[in-house]
């Protein structure tokens, strides 16, 4: 089990669940959370919401590396991964699956009626997601599916009940965070056809796969315009927008201009100026 000071295995275990990548996921939980109410919440509302995407984060991520370990042994890229090299052992890993799902469960009942029974069905779905990359080429929309809950959660946090909204936004994470995944496994093609995995670069190729992120991207446009106007917001909004579509072009023309399989680009600073800036723009359109 892990030691409560060992500082050492927790610096590992953040570094594992990559827990800096939160940055990019939560500016979209805490739109939901100010569109519901146009509005900054109340600080208890935002400290539970904050705790609540973080521990489902963090146990969704520590159980993809928990039940990945063996595949990240075979793909050169991810031989670096804690788990492979014995920096952390599995029961360090199902420590902390065990902790954060608990305080996650713990933190929805806190919230409302409806969150608490939401929670164990969310998290399932983001346990089950792990295991899919072994049976469908589907599996980077189902990622994009764990992570376009966050938006609707929040807003159900605030209010108790859903409306169109937060489906709209959910929609344009759905689309934006199913292109980034397709794009950062079209690198493992080669290991996923060798080790008979699936993705969506294997079943349709790198060019075709890359196009369809493209169309992706522009949907995840087209769905924060539509919910703007749906939720008659004004022109800071879309100007977050416009912004937000810059970023994704820079982002295609980058991978357009290199060879893709080598590339050594970080995507995920482009995702973290993608949520932080929409967000934004978001929050001083409404606090205007």
């Amino acid at each position: 089990m892990l030691k409560i000071f060992d500082f050492t295995k927790i610096l590992y275990l953040l570094q594992a669940i990559k827990i800096q990548e939160s940055i990019f996921a939560l500016p979209f939980a805490y739109m939901g959370m100010i569109i519901a109410v146009k509005d900054l919440p109340d600080l208890n509302t935002f400290l539970l919401i904050t705790l609540a995407m973080i521990c489902a984060r963090t146990f969704g991520m520590s159980s993809n590396r928990l039940i990945d370990k063996d595949i990240d042994k075979l793909i050169p890229s991810k031989q670096n991964r804690h788990l492979p090299q014995g920096k952390l052992s599995s029961n360090n890993m199902i420590f902390i699956i065990i902790f954060s799902l608990l305080i996650f469960l713990f933190i929805s009942s806190q919230i409302n009626k409806l969150t608490l029974i939401l929670a164990p069905f969310a998290a399932l779905y983001i346990f089950l997601y792990s295991y899919s990359k072994r049976y469908t080429w589907i599996s980077s929309f189902l990622l994009g599916g764990a992570l376009s809950i966050a938006p609707s959660a929040s807003w159900i946090a605030v209010t108790g009940s859903l409306d169109l909204e937060p489906l709209f936004l959910s929609m344009s994470i759905f689309c934006w965070a199913s292109s980034f995944d397709i794009i950062y496994h079209v690198r493992d093609i080669e290991f996923h056809a060798k080790y008979g995995l699936y993705s969506v670069a294997k079943r349709f190729g790198i060019d075709k796969s890359l196009i369809i992120c493209r169309i992706l991207d522009i949907s995840s446009i087209i769905s924060f315009i539509i919910l703007g106007i749906y939720s008659e917001l004004s022109l800071v909004y879309f100007i977050g927008c416009v912004l937000g579509f810059f970023i994704l072009f820079y982002k295609h023309y980058i991978i357009f201009i290199n060879d893709m399989k080598n590339l050594k680009i970080g995507f995920f600073k482009f995702n973290s100026f993608f949520s932080i800036t929409i967000f934004s723009c978001t929050v001083i359109d409404i606090l205007l």
